[in-house]
């Protein structure tokens, strides 16, 4: 008999990213799925689904959005980004294992010259939503992504903002 001993390794587990359009019908469909829950479900929701290491895009938007950090405008921009990036795949890959990774070239859009907008696939209403949504519609996009809230309503922000001013204007004896 060959004696036999135990042996430990550490394994690395290296993603792929595909670019989107290079992705099978299914696997885009999985993506765009785990990404739309990304988007919908709270936070309770999603700790007990997913896990308590579990953050919902509202709190990506909220994070990126804080006053307290700057992601643009300086040299943080460069490592922040990549680095929300890897944690909402994290937030997908709880959401859908194995999941695909993907990019989106946005420089092939470039063959559709002025009508990128309407012409790319990225804006079908089964992918990422339409852009040439009007004021009749309040804007809102048409497909998949629909139903998704923003972080910053832009009618709050400008009742805030008209707020500040008028308590600015009274504690300035204005």
């Amino acid at each position: 008999r060959a004696a036999r001993t135990a042996a430990s390794a550490n394994v690395v587990c290296k993603h792929v990213r595909r670019e989107i359009r290079t992705l099978t019908d299914a696997d885009r469909g999985a993506y765009l799925r785990a990404l739309e829950v990304f988007h919908a479900v709270g936070d309770a929701e999603g700790a007990a689904r997913y896990g308590p290491s579990f953050r919902n895009a509202r709190y990506f938007a909220a994070l990126h959005n804080a006053k307290d950090y700057c992601y643009h405008n300086n040299l943080v921009f460069l490592t922040s980004h990549p680095a929300f990036n890897l944690q909402v795949e994290e937030m997908l890959e709880l959401i859908s294992p194995g999941l695909a990774r993907c990019y989106w070239d946005f420089m092939v859009d470039h063959q559709y010259g002025g009508a990128w907008a309407t012409a790319s696939p990225m804006y079908r209403e089964d992918w990422f939503g339409t852009l040439d949504n009007g004021p009749d519609d309040a804007y809102r996009v048409r497909g998949r992504f629909r139903d998704v809230q923003m972080v910053l309503d832009p009618a709050v922000a400008a009742n805030a903002a008209a707020a500040n001013a008028t308590t600015a204007n009274a504690t300035a004896g204005g």
